[in-house]
């Protein structure tokens, strides 16, 4: 049991080392601050002053919504970059004596969330086609990584079996 819980918190974990390593150095747009003299007088009127301040706001908040999709598009190509990395890691020391199971177990976890972070992020990003790339991408690696690794696990088992 313990090690269950183990590798739930090191695939939490290394998750969360990722997202917040992205955020740390690579941070987003900065949203624009709505602008405060913007109210309606008591007789319901709004200056020109405030009207030409409201029109700069939403123009600025347009342009931060197109940065900020755009960010999100990198921040998923980031973290799927990692993600792969992570199951390429995890499955590659699966059959390394050396290496403790819960470990391996908990980077290939950690390689799952991350990979659900990054489809997250494709998604807030709102271009479908860049998300099916991802996604498209992630089930190609996984396929492949998961085939040469799992082949390989069964061939040294074999030859293992007939020693």
């Amino acid at each position: 049991m313990i090690k269950f819980i183990y590798t739930v918190f090191l695939g939490f974990i290394i998750t969360l080392f990722v997202g917040l390593g992205v955020s740390t150095f690579y941070s987003g747009p900065e949203e624009p601050q709505y602008p405060i003299d913007t109210a309606a007088t008591k007789d319901g009127e709004i200056s020109s002053k405030q009207s030409v301040a409201q029109a700069r706001y939403e123009k600025d908040f347009d342009v931060y919504q197109t940065n900020y999709q755009q960010y999100n598009r990198n921040v998923s190509i980031i973290t799927l970059v990692a993600a792969v990395f992570l199951l390429a890691l995890g499955l590659l020391s699966e059959h390394k004596k050396s290496v403790n199971s819960a470990i391996t177990d908990g980077i290939v976890l950690s390689s799952v969330f991350t990979l659900i972070y990054s489809i997250i992020r494709g998604f807030v990003s709102t271009d479908t086609k860049f998300t099916f790339v991802v996604v498209t991408v992630s089930v190609a690696i996984a396929l492949y990584l998961g085939h040469r690794t799992f082949t390989q696990l069964g061939t040294h088992k074999t030859k293992a079996s007939k020693n």
